[in-house]
């Protein structure tokens, strides 16, 4: 990989922490016969103000309810999906990717992460077998730029490595394996590492089967493997 294009990757990168939009996620109550659950989608790309909006909806259900959130999202700042991540953990919400179309990519793969059971206290995230769930690669096809200085790529390198060290300590509050890390800085020549149903299993995420509706549980599947 060149100098200039692993440069490219870098700013990429560190620019998941600041890059910011308008509008933020699109958070909804799904209608549900669940008496015991209240189920709430959240769409759209995720910005700062995002987990408040969360917070208003959950305040007006019964406390009695466990919750389930289902996620779609191709984007969104990195901070507040960290912040997102670690609510669900605390309030031990499960974490849902549906059926393709949805799909869910970095900053929302990491909140996905988040996902815990409400009467165990485990950890709790279903991946459907076609819904997606990716992370931007570590090696990028952006052209080279000659004017990228020594100064641009020693402050790209500091702000990709504080990324890293954010996503780590994040990993390890939510009680989670760091072979996450691996998988989310995997070198790869396509833009997304997509998550395959065999990888999400060894990782500790429920797939379902939507075939035939079977929920496989990752710990059988690790267990069987080892």
């Amino acid at each position: 990989m060149g100098r200039h294009t692993t440069l490219c990757t870098l700013i990429c990168m560190a620019a998941l922490v600041t890059v910011q939009a308008a509008a933020g996620a699109e958070i909804s109550q799904r209608a549900s016969d669940n008496a015991d659950t209240a189920e709430i989608d959240f769409k759209g790309r995720i910005e700062r103000g995002d987990l408040l909006s969360l917070q208003a909806l959950i305040s007006k259900l019964p406390q009695t309810k466990s919750m389930t959130v289902y996620l779609d999202s191709t984007a969104g700042n990195l901070d507040e999906s960290l912040a997102l991540g670690r609510f669900f953990h605390q309030a031990k919400m499960r974490t849902v990717i549906a059926r393709n179309p949805a799909k869910c990519l970095f900053s929302c793969g990491l909140a996905f992460l988040g996902g815990r059971d409400a009467a165990t206290g485990k950890s709790w995230r279903v991946k459907t077998s076609s819904g997606q769930l990716g992370f931007y690669s570590f090696t990028s096809n952006a052209a080279e730029k000659p004017e990228y200085t020594d100064k641009d790529m020693s402050s790209a390198v500091v702000d990709t490595q504080r990324m890293v060290l954010r996503i780590a300590n994040y990993i390890q509050e939510i009680r989670d394996d760091l072979t996450f890390l691996q998988l989310i800085f995997k070198r790869n020549d396509a833009k997304i590492n997509f998550v395959s149903n065999e990888e999400a299993l060894k990782l500790g995420i429920y797939v379902l089967d939507e075939r035939s509706g079977e929920m496989i549980d990752p710990k059988v599947i690790v267990d069987r493997v080892r």
